[in-house]
């Protein structure tokens, strides 16, 4: 059984690692150009073709076009699609696929939108010092950052959570996350993600794991963004019972962000639920929901709610509930 992870996951990194540039344009000279998309204009494509650098190409002499470079185009009524996939056979119209949906027309009249920001990302920190009969310190920090490349995105997060109280430590949390998604298409992705967690104040001391799988993002609303993804892989546990366990294990995460209409401030909530595949008694569910709310020049204070549950057969449940006021920066 362990050997058919394994296989899931080398075959699901190959996957990831498949999103190196495969263009090709074929033109009516019958020169065969292997490349990418570098630019559409009115009349021509700037295509970057291999070992040879920059080319101009005038429309009228594709026969055939494909293209995983991402490029944003505008469709007929001038709505923007991004991270479009295209291809175009002879004959044909240039059918591309989009993080909005597909998308069909005559290269003659494809147009390419602004290219807009590949990046994202917020800080937020949260600083208490109490200096009287039980003296406090206090620290929170969370980041979290996404950046996309064609159809290939990035996302990083990391978290620190310090608390002590009379010079003994009550918490001692971080977390390290990074995933890649290969995006597929009508809001589904691909995706590969290592994550390291430790707590030294639970009974799951540490936890170690790569995770693959699928997800899909929805918007029900226009400014309700939500996301759910769920996989399987292997995560390595340091228990403070019984050391170190090697397991088959599943994941769930899930995402939403709301804008609301006042002052620019967006609720939000996130969470994960894994488990060991063999014993679901062993598991852990991570919930953040909160206000942020901006203030200037990328400036925001934020509102949260931080919960974690953990379960094990010899321990029963494990629950933290905090509440957190930070202040952080977004770009």
């Amino acid at each position: 059984m362990r050997m058919y992870w394994r296989l899931l996951l080398v075959m699901q990194l190959i996957m990831l690692a498949g999103t190196v540039s495969a263009g090709e344009i074929r033109l009516r000279n019958g020169a065969i150009l292997p490349g990418e998309l570098q630019r559409i204009e009115v009349s021509r494509l700037i295509w970057n073709a291999d070992l040879i650098g920059q080319l101009s190409i005038e429309k009228s002499d594709v026969l055939f076009l494909r293209s995983d470079a991402g490029i944003a185009l505008h469709d007929a009524d001038g709505t923007t699609r991004t991270a479009c996939l295209m291809q175009m056979d002879t004959g044909a119209d240039v059918q591309a696929n989009c993080t909005e949906g597909s998308l069909k027309q005559p290269l003659s009249t494809l147009r390419q939108a602004a290219t807009t920001r590949e990046g994202t990302g917020k800080i937020t920190a949260a600083l208490s010092l109490q200096r009287n009969a039980n003296d406090t310190d206090e620290l929170d920090v969370d980041a979290r950052s996404t950046w996309r490349r064609g159809h290939l995105r990035h996302e990083l997060e990391a978290s620190r959570d310090y608390d002590e109280r009379n010079g003994i430590t009550t918490d001692d949390e971080a977390e390290l996350l990074w995933q890649a998604d290969r995006l597929l298409g009508n809001d589904w992705y691909a995706f590969s993600m290592l994550r390291y967690y430790r707590d030294r104040n639970s009974s799951i001391q540490e936890t170690s794991a790569l995770i693959v799988g699928m997800g899909h993002e929805f918007r029900p609303l226009p400014d309700l963004d939500l996301a759910l993804q769920a996989g399987v892989g292997e995560v390595e546990f340091n228990l403070d019972q019984s050391g170190k366990e090697l397991e088959n294990a599943g994941s769930i995460r899930w995402r939403s962000d709301w804008q609301l209409p006042w002052r620019s401030m967006a609720l939000f909530h996130q969470g994960e639920f894994s488990w060991v595949l063999d014993d679901d008694a062993v598991n852990r569910l991570e919930t953040k929901s909160g206000l942020s709310l901006p203030l200037v020049s990328g400036v925001l204070a934020e509102l949260r709610l931080d919960y974690q549950r953990y379960g094990i057969d010899f321990e029963g449940q494990n629950d933290d509930l905090e509440w957190v006021f930070s202040l952080g920066y977004r770009w």
